[in-house]
C-alpha cells in the first residue's frame, strides 16, 4: 500500500524502456504498476510487495536475460528467454521469482553460483584488463 512516485517509476523505466507497443508505454506502465502497489501483496516468501521489491527483482531479472542472450540474435532468443517489459513483468506478477542463472553443467563451469551482478562485475573488471 505504497503510493508511486516519478521519480521512482522513472528508475525502473530506464532499466528497460519499452517504446515499440503501445500497451506498454510510459503512462500505461506506471499506472499499473501504481494500482498494483495500492494492494496488499505478499510474495510465496513473505516479503511484502513494495517498489523497492519490484525494482530490485526487475534488475536481476534483466540482467540475467541479458546475459543467457548476450551475443544471440532476437531470432535465436528461445521463447523463456526474451526479456519481457516491466508492464508484463508486473502484470504477470513474475517478481514472485527471482530470477537466476540456470544450472545445468555447462552454466555452472561457466559461472559457478555466482549473482548476475557479480558476474557483470567480473566481467567489467577483466574487460579493463585487458585494455591495459
Amino acid at each position: 500500500m505504497e503510493e508511486l512516485t516519478k521519480e521512482q517509476f522513472d528508475k525502473l523505466w530506464n532499466i528497460n524502456p519499452t517504446f515499440s507497443n503501445p500497451e506498454y508505454n510510459y503512462d500505461a506502465t506506471f499506472n499499473m504498476l501504481s494500482q498494483r502497489l495500492k494492494l496488499p501483496n505478499i510474495t510465496p516468501d513473505g516479503q511484502l510487495v513494495t517498489f523497492e521489491l519490484i525494482f530490485q527483482r526487475y534488475k536481476s531479472y534483466y540482467q540475467v536475460k541479458s546475459i543467457i542472450n548476450e551475443g544471440t540474435e532476437a531470432k535465436y532468443i528461445k521463447k523463456e528467454n526474451v526479456i519481457q517489459p516491466i508492464f508484463r513483468y508486473v502484470f504477470d506478477e513474475m517478481y514472485f521469482s527471482m530470477e537466476k542463472v540456470p544450472y545445468t553443467q555447462r552454466h555452472f563451469y561457466f559461472w559457478g553460483d555466482k549473482t548476475a551482478e557479480e558476474i557483470r562485475d567480473k566481467f567489467k573488471v577483466f574487460l579493463q584488463l585487458c585494455q591495459k
